[in-house]
């Protein structure tokens, strides 16, 4: 390109320095200078304008690879964006799940303790009772709090030993109490 540019001033310096004819607009060229410039220019000119396609030619295959790594990017961002959209809906899933768990598991603790409350009371009961009996003056004589009563009228049944008395009946809501081996956070 350059030397397109160099043949052109020269060109233009030849027309600019040439001889004016007097009363006119016209001028003198030395013809053999002017016309070897102008071929020299031809021959340039193909080779330039070769080098101008194939500059143009180059441009549009990077912008064209510029806009597919564009587009890329763009999907690529929405694909982050459906991703993190996608993540936090799982979380929430997860974390609604975790609370509906442990919502259903408190409900069952909870009835499992009350029904041990239950058995507990039952116990203590038993046992003050049992405690009474022994620290009454007539413990020897009177009927055991622990042996059932026997008819409307209020009368005690006859003692039966405690080794003879048959253990309730086993309850699907009585729980099975023994030493913790570990802590429940």
């Amino acid at each position: 390109m350059a030397d397109v540019h160099r043949t052109l001033e020269s060109i233009i310096e030849t027309v600019l320095d040439a001889r004016a004819m007097p009363l006119s607009a016209s001028c003198v060229l030395n013809r053999l200078e002017l016309l070897e410039a102008l071929e020299d220019l031809r021959a340039q000119l193909p080779r330039e304008i070769a080098r101008a396609r194939r500059v143009l030619a180059e441009r549009d295959v990077i912008l064209g690879a510029a806009c597919y790594e564009r587009d890329r990017a763009v999907a690529g961002a929405d694909i982050v964006k459906q991703a993190e959209s996608e993540a936090e809906r799982i979380a929430a899933a997860a974390r609604e799940a975790s609370r509906a768990a442990r919502s259903e598991i408190d409900i069952y603790v909870d009835r499992k303790l009350a029904a041990f409350e239950v058995v507990l009371s039952r116990t203590l009961t038993s046992v003050e009772r049992g405690r009474a009996w022994l620290a009454s003056p007539t413990a020897g004589t009177a009927a055991r709090p622990d042996v059932p009563v026997d008819g409307a009228d209020g009368e005690a049944a006859v003692p039966v030993p405690l080794a003879d008395v048959p253990p309730p009946p086993a309850t699907p809501d009585v729980v099975s109490v023994s030493e913790p081996t570990e802590t429940i956070g």
